[in-house]
Formats: structure tokens, sequence, C-alpha cells
């Protein structure tokens, strides 16, 4: 029978190997030792990733007083440092963490250097730290293929709940057809923020699409796909629809064009695309029409609010360019643009960010701060690359090659979103940096397991010391 491209079952691995009892029993032995431990840890995580992505306080009115996602983060670190402690989990080091713990002394050593030292002091503790712990428990804790999925199964299921409930409560809103509908959350489901959201996401809900048999987890992907997407549509924003457009191409042609369900996937997320803009309001096409024809727009109020929106986020560029060069080594301090910029022009208009995410970085924090940021996407990028490599032709490892892809598509995605959003403190990216992680550790266990797979003895990560059987040539 051909090779389909869906996961065969966990037993079929074993028996591709010749039914060696000693290795099934080494699986089974390193399966308890990686997989359960942290346990408690990892599912506050997925409970602290719905609230923080989903935002039901934003729905439910009498959940906004309590902090919830700051109780549950808290619960998650603590067992998490506690287990540490007691030996009871196991540290996990990784290039990604290294890079971020240099990026967080970074921003720490630019803080007597600040335009406003107090603000860059209040950043660094309340937002960036907070980011950094959600990252080092995402690489301590998604350590098994199932907790790889169960992750991306509450980011799905966050979008759906954030979209679906905006579009079924935020009717009224969009009784208008000039006004722009920017959902009823805050979060990163929502407004011109949809967009990077859907990008990101879509790539791995291909792969899952790809590798499911389940009719009704296949149903609610697409539902979920859907929902974003007409809600990034009802939003109007040029940049929402240049970037869910460009990461459903990189999809298809990365992830999809190789077999016949995955081009199947790839026609009804394109029916689905086509069918969220042909309900479109009038904004939307005003909006969108500037791209290519802006004089026919010249009349319309909200082709003139797009234009000058277009040109304060380039004289924003700009300045965030300037200062870089001015101030190279440290910047103006964590989350000082905004009020630089706004003090120093006196236009209460300019008290604005940088709507790019890498020169936020890098009149923030320098260009040395822009480096390390850069060397963490194209690390994430590079190792995952090197497992695609060495997953291809294995069937046993059709599933993580399938998602190594869409993390790679998915750190693209965000790279061009993040040329409309100044995003280098958020969350977003190092969620995808500890699938990322998380994915290079399945990875370095399950190769013990397949003889296809030959180890060589020397140092380094398991991905760069991998031999193909057949050339014998180093990878």
């Amino acid at each position: 029978m051909a090779y389909t491209g869906t996961l065969p079952p966990k037993a079929a691995r074993h028996s591709a190997n010749g039914g060696s009892s000693r290795a099934a029993t080494t699986f089974s032995s390193e399966v308890t030792d990686v997989g359960g431990e942290g346990s408690v840890a990892f599912y506050l995580l997925l409970l602290f990733t719905f609230i923080l992505l989903a935002r039901p306080q934003d729905f439910i009115v009498a959940l906004r007083p309590i902090p919830i996602a700051l109780i549950v983060g808290l619960a998650a670190i603590s067992l998490n440092a506690l287990g540490l402690l007691t030996g009871q989990t196991k540290f996990r080091k990784s290039k990604e963490l290294t890079l971020v713990m240099l990026l967080t002394l970074w921003f720490l050593l630019g803080i007597p250097f600040s335009f406003w030292r107090s603000n860059s002091i209040d950043m660094w503790r309340t937002e960036w730290l907070k980011t950094v712990m959600i990252f080092f428990l995402l690489t301590q804790t998604v350590t098994t293929l199932k907790r790889v999925r169960h992750l991306l199964w509450i980011i799905f299921l966050s979008g759906f709940v954030a979209t679906g409930l905006s579009l079924m409560l935020g009717g009224g809103l969009m009784q208008n057809e000039d006004a722009r509908f920017m959902g009823l959350t805050r979060g990163f489901f929502s407004g011109n923020y949809l967009g990077i959201a859907a990008s990101v996401t879509l790539p791995f809900m291909a792969a899952m699409l790809i590798h499911t048999r389940s009719v009704l987890k296949q149903t609610l992907l697409l539902i979920s796909f859907g929902t974003m997407v007409f809600l990034a549509v009802l939003t109007a924003s040029r940049g929402n629809m240049l970037s869910i457009v460009l990461s459903l191409l990189l999809v298809v042609f990365v992830i999809l064009k190789n077999s016949m369900k995955g081009r199947l996937i790839a026609m009804v997320f394109a029916v689905g695309l086509v069918g969220s803009v042909a309900f479109a309001p009038r904004s939307f096409w005003e909006r969108i029409g500037t791209l290519w024809q802006p004089e026919s727009y010249a009349t319309s109020t909200v082709a003139g609010s797009a234009d000058a929106s277009e040109y304060q986020r380039k004289e924003l560029l700009m300045r965030s360019i300037d200062i870089t060069f001015r101030r190279p080594i440290f910047g103006l301090g964590m989350g000082n643009f905004p009020i630089y910029s706004g003090s120093t022009t006196h236009n209460s208009q300019e008290w604005k960010g940088t709507h790019n995410t890498f020169t936020q970085i890098s009149s923030e924090s320098g260009i040395p701060g822009l480096w390390l940021y850069l060397t963490l996407l194209f690390t994430v990028i590079g190792a995952m690359r090197g497992m695609v490599r060495k997953c291809k032709g294995i069937p046993e490892l059709a599933q993580e090659q399938a998602l190594a892809k869409a993390t790679i598509v998915s750190i693209l995605a965000f790279m061009m979103g993040g040329m409309f959003a100044h995003l280098g403190y958020e969350y977003y990216l190092y969620y995808l940096a500890g699938i990322s992680v998380g994915l290079q550790t399945v990875f370095t266990f399950e190769a013990k397991n397949i003889p296809e797979i030959d180890q060589k003895t020397e140092k380094g990560p398991v991905w760069r010391r991998i031999r193909h059987p057949v050339r014998g040539v180093p990878a």
C-alpha cells in the first residue's frame, strides 16, 4: 500500500524495527523518563496559554478583576522550579534558551543608558520577564510529540474561541458598512494582530490536517481557520491580508504540494479565503484598493485614513532607523521609542510604537540586541531545516517532519508580519521557538530507536550528527 502521508500507529514503529524486545523495552523506559516528568507544570502551561490567547475575561465580566493568568503562570513556574530543585525533573539546555537569556541580560545592561530608566525597568520586570518565564516553561515541559500536539490544539482552540465569540457577540458592530470590526478581545486573535496570528497558526493547522484521521478534528481545524480569516477580512487591515496570503502560499509550496491530500487541503484553504473575501465590507475593498490604485480612492474617507496611517508608519519607521544609527549600542531602552518620539516631536499623535518588530528591537536595544534577536530566529530555522532533512524518507518520522516544516513557515510568516507590528517583547515568537525546542527534544530521543538513522559518537546536537545509511556522507 502506498504511503499516504498519515502517521502510522505508534506500535508500528517498533514492529518496523524487526520486533526486537530489547529495542521495545528501551523505547518504553525512555518514553516514561522523557514524557512523565513535569506533567502538572505542563498542563498548567496549557491552561495559562488558553487564558493568554483566548482571553475569556474579555467575554466574562466576572473574571476581569481576577488575575487568572498570573495565578496559573506562577503556579506552573513554581512547580517546575520545585521539580528542578528536588531532581524530579531534568534541566534541558538549548541554544535557543541561551540566546533568550543573553537577550534578557542585554536588555538589563541597557537600562542605565535608557532614555527613561524607570519605564525600561518596568518593561523588563513585567512584560519581558513574563515572556521569558513562558519560554522557559515551554523548553522544559514540551518534551514529547503528544505534548507538542496538545500545545498546538490549545492554540487552535484559543483562536477559535476568541474569533468565534467575537463574530457571534459583535454582530451589531458590523452593521455600519464603512466600519472596521476589530473583534471583542484585545489579545493576539484580534485587530491588527489577527493576520499575524492566522499566518503563524495556519502552517501548523496544515500539518495537523495531513496527519489526523479524525473527521471531527479536521472539521474543527477548518472552522477555526475560517473564523480567523473571516474576522481578519472584517478588520479591513492590509497587513492582515498580506500576512495571510503570503503564509498560505508558503504552506502550499512547503507543506501541502507533495500529496493528494495536501493539495485538497490547499484547495479548501483557498476556497475559504475567497469565500471570506466575498463577504467583505466596503471598507475592506477601499483600503485594499489603495495598494494598487491609490488615486481612485482619493475621495474616500476610509482610503484617506488608510493613506494617513501608511504615511505615519513610514515616518515612524524612518525615525526608528535614525535612532538605531544614532544610538547603536544600547538604543533608547526597552519601551522608550514611543516616549522619545512623542516628546521630541511635541506631537501627541507621535506617541506610537515603531510598527516594525526589527526596528523596535534595534532602536530600543541597539544593534547587538537586534543581532541576538535575529540569531534566535535563524537558529530556529536552521534547526528545523536540519530536522526536516534527517526525517526525509522515514515514514515513522513523517509527522515530526511536517511539524518541523510548519515551524519554518510559521517563523517566516512571523518575520513578514513583524514588518507591520512591533512584537519584539511579546510572547508570540517565543511560543514558536519553544515548539521548535520541543520538536528537537522529540527527534533527539526518537532518532535513537530508528535503525535508518546512524548516529556518530562525537559531541554536538543529534540532528547535526546523523549520517545517511546509504550514501554514508556526514550531514
